[in-house]
């Protein structure tokens, strides 16, 4: 069911890029390609796993690591650093 469901996926948004859109106008398309390949109106994209991030940021601040470099690491902002890192571990 998995390849099925893969090579689905990969159909719909392969129409969407085929249509030419581009930036939101081709989120778009691909999203409403999804739908009707697989039904409904919405699609449910699961949370990150915050609680292994947040293990990462706080163990590479107990190393010492400067704040800066953990945030582009994580793809978040020195304050969410400073604010993990302030959390009682996991």
């Amino acid at each position: 069911m998995n390849g099925r469901v893969i090579a689905e996926a990969g159909a719909a948004i392969m129409l969407a890029a085929n249509a030419g859109g581009q930036g939101m106008d081709l989120v778009d398309s691909i999203v409403n390609q999804l739908c009707k390949a697989f039904g409904g109106q919405a699609i449910h994209w699961p949370l990150r796993d915050y609680r292994r991030r947040n293990r990462g940021i706080q163990q590479a601040l107990a190393e010492g690591r400067p704040i800066p470099a953990i945030a582009q690491r994580y793809g978040v902002s020195a304050s969410t650093v400073r604010a993990i890192g302030q959390r009682k571990p996991d």
